[in-house]
């Protein structure tokens, strides 16, 4: 046990230390906001319609939405090519609903001079709770790249491109009459789109 916490004591100082040995700030925060092209969209709701009987209803399709999504966030800066970084913001999800998301970013920058214009490229994954009559939990991820212009030290602009995927739990509706919790079954729904976003990290 000694000797683990003595590895990971080692491994902490260890990147610490490769950030210390750059110019570069350790800590970052910023904004970014995109537009998001939904291109699908899909659920699976089995419930009890008001009348009594049974309702299985599935669909699936390919169909176009215009949504936004804004994000502030604040990170660290492991070396000259990782940063570890949390989002939170406003997003839309589809045709469904709205949410607050909250996730971790990881992000490899190529190249070695962060005082340089340079690709990266990401992984995102998090939550979020929804807003509609009754709040509820999402899962959303990402996979992404960009391009960042190195304005100064402290300032950089990101051009950002990314596919994202989401697994809600909107509300469900019979005929415009919204269905009690109690009275489904099974109840998920889930969206595909592409992000292009631009972002400013200080």
């Amino acid at each position: 046990m000694k000797r683990r916490l003595l590895i990971l004591i080692f491994m902490i100082c260890a990147i610490a230390d490769s950030a210390a040995q750059t110019d570069m700030p350790r800590f970052t925060f910023g904004t970014e906001c995109s537009y998001t092209a939904t291109f699908f969209n899909g659920h699976r709701n089995y419930f009890i319609a008001p009348e009594g009987f049974r309702v299985d209803d599935r669909q699936d399709e390919f169909k176009y939405f215009s949504n936004g999504e804004c994000y502030l966030h604040t990170g660290y800066n492991f070396n000259e090519k990782w940063n570890l970084s949390l989002y939170i913001g406003y997003t839309s999800i589809g045709l469904y609903h709205t949410g607050l998301p909250i996730s971790l970013r990881a992000t490899r920058f190529f190249g070695q001079d962060h005082l340089s214009d340079r690709w990266f490229t990401y992984v995102d994954v998090g939550t979020g709770v929804s807003f509609q009559s009754t709040p509820k939990p999402f899962i959303i991820s990402k996979m992404g790249g960009g391009y960042r212009l190195s304005l100064s030290r402290y300032s950089k602009l990101d051009f950002i491109v990314s596919f994202r995927w989401i697994n809600t739990y909107p509300d469900v509706y019979y005929y415009g009459e919204i269905i009690d919790n109690e009275d489904i079954g099974r109840h998920a729904a889930y969206t595909a789109a592409l992000s292009f976003g631009i972002g400013l990290t200080f």
